[in-house]
Formats: structure tokens, sequence, C-alpha cells
């Protein structure tokens, strides 16, 4: 009996040796050895020395001058990591694409002068009425809006006082009786009355199309990746093609910014850009060309001394 009893212990305490202390030692060495990098998290740092960000994960960036990820389900967070999970009959879905393809839109070269938001902007101030007809024609957009901005709402009703026979209507019936050809954003938290700008672009987009349907062949094609969430919603890379339909507005954004000419930059930035293009050879889906989004940032944030955390 005693001596099973020793046999037990031994076994247990050679258990916890090995899984506990042997295996994660020896995992540790090997990494710091193989691929020392990649074992600490693959962390970038700026020219000053200061942490930036890993290049295994996305983050957003904000500006014109730099390349934008793919869209996060997960707001980028690495704690909520995720895939939204929507079928792709979900009408949520369709409103989150809708929305991104509004902020992103733009026409073939040289088929007009002004932008996609421009036009959806002077589109809304020529259509005062278009919030009631866009939550009549849209009721799950127009749900989907109140349900994200619920707490706000709440807010707004208590300072907001309507006529008493307005008070069983929507929120946007009585939104529109007093603020008539605006449209309701949430800053933080508080509900503001927006006149027509750029910025309605991405809520309008799909109801604009609709209204408009010769203008769709008039639209350049946008990548799919653009819009769609990877399944952890933190994929560092994006598709070379992604990456082109970005190409113009960076150069120039980075030419405003240093005062040169879009021909000067335009050669610096496409180099960047294919330094830091590579091959994913091992996809199931076959080769395509992919990069990475905070590589590719920090190298024209080097090279423009110029950089700015998001």
């Amino acid at each position: 009996m005693w001596h099973e009893f020793k046999v037990l212990v031994f076994l247990t305490l050679a258990s916890l040796f090995l899984s506990s202390v042997a295996y994660p030692l020896f995992v540790l060495t090997a990494g710091n050895v193989l691929c020392p990098d990649r074992a600490k998290g693959s962390i970038m740092y700026s020219s000053d020395g200061q942490p930036i960000g890993s290049s295994l994960i996305a983050q957003k960036f904000k500006g014109d001058e730099w390349f934008q990820p793919r869209p996060s389900a997960g707001n980028y967070q690495g704690n909520v990591s995720s895939a939204s999970n929507f079928a792709a009959n979900q009408p949520k879905l369709r409103y989150r694409v809708a929305q991104t393809c509004g902020e992103i839109a733009s026409y073939r070269l040289g088929i007009h002068t002004t932008s996609v938001q421009q036009d959806i902007a002077n589109w809304f101030a020529q259509h005062p009425d278009l919030l009631l007809s866009w939550s009549q024609k849209f009721p799950q957009s127009a749900s989907n809006w109140l349900s994200d901005h619920e707490e706000a709402i709440k807010k707004w009703n208590l300072k907001n006082t309507v006529s008493p026979e307005l008070n069983d209507e929507s929120f946007f019936v009585r939104f529109h009786h007093l603020f008539p050809g605006r449209w309701p954003s949430d800053s933080d938290g508080e509900i503001q009355a927006l006149e027509p700008a750029e910025g309605l672009a991405g809520e309008l987009f799909e109801y604009w199309l609709q209204s408009h349907p010769q203008i769709a062949s008039d639209l350049d094609i946008i990548a799919l990746d653009r819009v769609t969430t990877s399944g952890s919603g933190l994929d560092p890379h994006i598709r070379r093609v992604n990456a082109d339909q970005q190409l113009s507005r960076v150069i120039e954004a980075w030419a405003k910014k240093t005062n040169q000419k879009y021909s000067a930059i335009e050669p610096i930035v496409t180099e960047l850009l294919n330094a830091h293009t590579s091959k994913n050879v091992f996809s199931m889906f076959g080769e395509y060309p992919l990069v990475n989004v905070l590589e590719l940032n920090v190298a024209l944030a080097n090279r423009f001394n110029n950089y700015t955390k998001r």
C-alpha cells in the first residue's frame, strides 16, 4: 500500500514538473532562440523607441495618410477578439457593410468632378424629409440605429419636448419636427443635430444608391476585405488590391502634409508598399499578395519622420 502511494506521489510530481516547468521552459527557450521577435509579441517601435503595437494584431489608424486594416467586429480589442457571426442574409450585416461602403465609395477616374460623399450630402440637403423616409423605407436599419444609441436617445427625450400629439411618435418623427433637414448623431452620449455633410454618407449610401440606380455603373469596385471582418477581427494583413485602392488617398495626404507635389510622393509610397507586399503561399484559397498594415504604416512614418500615434 505504501509503495503504491509513493509511486502515485512520484507520478503526480513528475507530471507537474514536466507540464508546468520543463515544457514551458523548453517552449520559451526554443521561441527565444529560433524566433525571438515573435516570442516577445512582435512589438514594433516608433523612431523614438516608444511601442506602437504588435505586427500580429490589427489596429485602427486615424488620418488619411495611413493605410487602414480590415473592419473589426471587436473594435480591434484583443480581449474581445471575434467575428460578427452574422449570416449572409442578416440585416445587421447589410447595414454595417452599407455604412462602410458609403464612407469609402468612390467614382471611377474621370467620371465625376464631385465625390460620392459630397453627392450624398447634396442629395440630403435638397430633400429635408430624407430622415423620415429613410426610417420608413429601411425599418431594420432604423431599428439598429435606435438600439445602438439607446442611452443617448433617453437623454435627448428628457431635454427636448415636442407637441403632445407627437409624444407617441417615433424618435425620428419627433427629431425631424424639432430639427427639420438635420440628421441625428451620437457624440459622446449626446444626440446632436447634424447639417448635411459628407459624414452622413455611411447612413444614407444604400438609400442614395437605390434612388440613383444609374450611378452604380460609375462606382469603383470595392475590395471585399475593405468591408468584411476577419474571423478574429484582428487580422493584421490586407490584400494588395485593398492597399492599391487606398494608395491615392495616402499619397495625396502625405503630399499635403509635406507640402510636396503628388508626383513627388507617389514613387516613395509605392516603393514602400511594394517592399511590404508578400505572398500568402499557404492559403487554402490560393496565392495572393498580402500587406501587413502596421509594418507599412511604420515604414511610412519612418520615411517621412512624422509619425503621430493613433
